[in-house]
């Protein structure tokens, strides 16, 4: 049996480390989702987009000394506190301020500096301001500046940042159709096979029924994204995308191009990064959706991750779509 005294000296220490560590990994945000509690995905989620930050309003402010106009702004340091920084009117002077919440008794506070920090402010509260000098000849003080000011909740979003390792792990080849035909049981779909420099060609399905006649793609050159995750579409399995440029709206749908004498099978690339394809599957599908809303076409038509070109041998890919979407 263990002794109270080993208890003491490893468990207690034990658990409070452990207990610890799970604080430092993840803020106890509770958010219902699924059935289940999902703490720390949703807390780093949050951290990445948006940041919240104190914002100062004044709602109202005068200054009062003999008609002078002065400067009187109100800040948030790092540590969370109202710091005021205000012009004073002599150096000689030292300033007593009165401030608090609206609706209860202010406080006081004396200073012979022009930046003076008060803490405990509460967001969404007004609060009012005002700022007596002291000389020492005078027993009374006399007001140079009153205001009221509101500390605000602002959350700042983020702009989010492309992913250049999942980029790195698409792999994109230049393909040749083949053949093309309608799909036998969906309307909006065509079904294409494909060369990409395999031993068979790539069964590919994409919905451009609206766009093109089926002999309008024949022995056309394209990109195929090729390690997705196999899907099924109306009993067809497709081992692929094609990848398109589109109008903002999509009424207007085209399958980018490669130079003309690029060789079918090339490895296409973002310019600046080393493409290392991950195999086939879940993965690879992901990343796609991870930078597929940083794809687009330039003013030229020219197809872009964010301002990396997508590149061959012969030079970057393209089509006629300008300042479009890619998918």
């Amino acid at each position: 049996m263990m002794t109270t005294t080993a208890f003491v000296n490893h468990w207690i220490p034990k658990l409070f480390k452990e207990s610890f560590q799970r604080t430092k990994l993840c803020p106890s945000i509770n958010v219902k989702r699924k059935g289940f509690m999902n703490k720390r995905t949703l807390a780093t989620f949050d951290q990445a987009i948006t940041s919240s930050q104190l914002k100062v309003t004044w709602l109202e402010s005068q200054w009062t000394f003999l008609g002078t106009k002065g400067k009187c702004d109100g800040v948030v340091d790092n540590k969370g506190r109202l710091v005021l920084e205000f012009t004073p009117v002599e150096d000689s002077l030292c300033y007593k301020v009165h401030y608090g919440r609206l609706e209860l008794p202010c406080s006081w506070q004396t200073s012979s500096k022009s930046h003076i920090c008060i803490d405990n402010w509460k967001p969404e509260v007004v609060y009012r301001v005002q700022i007596f000098t002291m000389k020492r000849d005078v027993t009374s003080e006399q007001l140079i500046f009153q205001g009221k000011l509101l500390l605000k909740h602002s959350t700042t979003t983020v702009a989010p940042k492309v992913s250049l390792q999942d980029a790195s792990m698409l792999e994109i080849r230049v393909g040749k159709i083949l053949s093309c035909k309608k799909h036998p049981n969906a309307d909006t779909l065509l079904v294409e096979e494909i060369d990409i420099g395999e031993d068979n060609p790539r069964t590919i399905v994409s919905g451009l029924v609206k766009h093109y006649e089926p002999e309008q793609l024949v022995s056309r050159k394209v990109l195929v994204l090729c390690n997705l995750k196999a899907k099924k579409m109306r009993g067809i399995e497709s081992k692929g995308m094609l990848l398109c440029g589109s109008t903002k709206d999509k009424s207007k749908v085209e399958p980018l191009s490669p130079p003309e004498h690029t060789q079918v099978g090339e490895l296409v690339y973002f310019d600046g990064v080393e493409m290392k394809p991950t195999e086939s599957g879940k993965q690879a599908t992901q990343s796609f959706e991870r930078i597929v809303d940083f794809l687009k076409t330039d003013s030229k038509g020219v197809a872009l991750l964010e301002s990396r070109s997508l590149l061959t041998s012969q030079g970057p890919c393209f089509c006629s779509i300008t300042n479009g979407n890619v998918s």
